[in-house]
């Protein structure tokens, strides 16, 4: 099957059918990252990240602190 589109990520050249896409961009968003951004002293990514709890369920984002 021809591709519909490619994309270069940092692993290398990856190619997509269209129909195909939401299912190979599933894979749920790692915790330490989603707190990270959640986290961020730049006050425009915490605001994007106010609700990572809510939304990919980390309930230990308000309990966690800095270190």
């Amino acid at each position: 099957d021809k591709a519909d589109f490619c994309i270069i990520h940092y692993a290398g050249k990856v190619n997509y059918k269209a129909d195909e896409w939401l299912m190979k961009n599933m894979d749920p968003l790692n915790d330490n990252v989603a707190t990270l951004l959640h986290q961020s002293s730049d006050r425009f990514v915490a605001e994007l990240w106010k609700d990572v709890d809510r939304i990919v369920g980390l309930d230990q984002v308000t309990g966690m602190t800095e270190t």
